[in-house]
């Protein structure tokens, strides 16, 4: 199982289904890779991260969860994408 998982699942050492992954269900801000973080005065700001081969890029702290939530939409398309393209070409299913 663990050589057909290194041939067909992973990518540059990426394992390309954690990728396409569902949120958590104790996911508190409902969009994955946002989390609310709370200020000493009492604010709160949306921070937006994603993680990729073992290192957490942090896209940044937002006021609006919308604009976190565009933050790791965009690093998604940065970071996710080209893992994931040649995921696709890999897979025999999509030809």
């Amino acid at each position: 199982m663990q050589k057909y998982n290194e041939d067909n699942l992973r990518v540059d050492g990426v394992y390309t289904p954690v990728l396409k992954s569902k949120i958590r269900r104790d996911n508190r801000t409902g969009v994955k890779g946002v989390s609310v973080k709370r200020k000493k005065d009492g604010s709160e700001v949306y921070r937006a991260n994603i993680r990729v081969n073992g290192k957490t890029h942090y896209l940044g702290e937002h006021a609006t969860i919308e604009k976190a939530a565009a933050a790791r939409k965009a690093g998604e398309e940065k970071y996710h994408k080209p893992y994931l393209e040649i995921d696709t070409k890999k897979d025999p299913a999509s030809e």
